[in-house]
């Protein structure tokens, strides 16, 4: 967390803020993830390694981002992808 807050050059409040950002991705995550696993049920092998992919990749971007509107569009996706991972016996 110190490191993000030198690199986005942002305070403790505006960390916690993009912190939070997951939530609302978890949310979005579970609606989306929801109705995809619905529509394409056939494919959820490739569905989990999509989302597996991205999450990864989300993960490595927000080590390197220094804007924090581009850092809060990271864990908003964050979140939503480990929802989307979090469907339980359905994925």
């Amino acid at each position: 967390m110190p490191e993000l807050m030198a690199q986005t050059n942002t305070g403790l409040e505006t960390m916690a803020q993009a912190i939070s950002m997951r939530g609302g991705g978890h949310a979005f995550g579970g609606i989306i993830g929801g109705v995809t696993v619905d529509r394409w049920s056939r494919y959820l092998d490739l569905l989990i390694a999509l989302n597996i992919l991205l999450y990864i990749m989300a993960g490595v971007w927000s080590a390197y981002i220094k804007r924090i509107i581009l850092l809060f569009i990271v864990f908003f996706l964050q979140g939503s992808f480990e929802s989307w991972l979090s469907l339980g016996k359905y994925m």
